[in-house]
């Protein structure tokens, strides 16, 4: 999906890489190039575990970052639009009880999140020079001052 956005608008995409922490600062420093415009930052094991430095490591570069998760928003992030992840918990203990009362995986639909939230971390835009635009701050679902 990101890279049929990218086909469609003048934007590049690179995908960046790293398994721990001396990497994760290595590769976000060397992608702060003159050609790099922003990070678009993807869930995983990786970065969930090290939220704290994937978000210290991109604001040092002074670009905007969109985060996949509402705690990289609450560690400094300035923006993250993601599901919200006390609905998807809620969602999987209902299909836990249907599983353990006999029904069948097989037989469960597969679901898309009823909810994506926007959080917006005022306090991290203005420490890194960012202006938010009054029409996103209305859309937001939190707004961290």
């Amino acid at each position: 999906m990101l890279l049929d956005l990218a086909g469609k608008t003048r934007f590049e995409v690179a995908f960046l890489v790293a398994d721990g922490l001396d990497e994760i600062r290595r590769v976000i420093a060397s992608a702060a190039s003159p050609r790099v415009e922003g990070f678009v930052v993807t869930s995983g094991p990786v970065n969930n575990a090290h939220r704290h430095v994937v978000v210290e490591a991109i604001a040092a570069t002074r670009l905007p970052a969109v985060y996949p998760e509402l705690p990289f928003a609450e560690a400094g992030g300035i923006l993250a639009y993601a599901s919200d992840i006390r609905e998807g918990l809620v969602r999987l203990a209902e299909y836990a009880d249907r599983v353990l009362k006999g029904a069948k995986l097989a037989d469960l639909p597969v679901e898309q999140s009823r909810t994506v939230q926007l959080v917006i971390n005022l306090k991290a835009a203005r420490a890194q020079g960012v202006t938010t635009p009054q029409s996103l701050l209305l859309r937001a679902d939190e707004v961290i001052q």
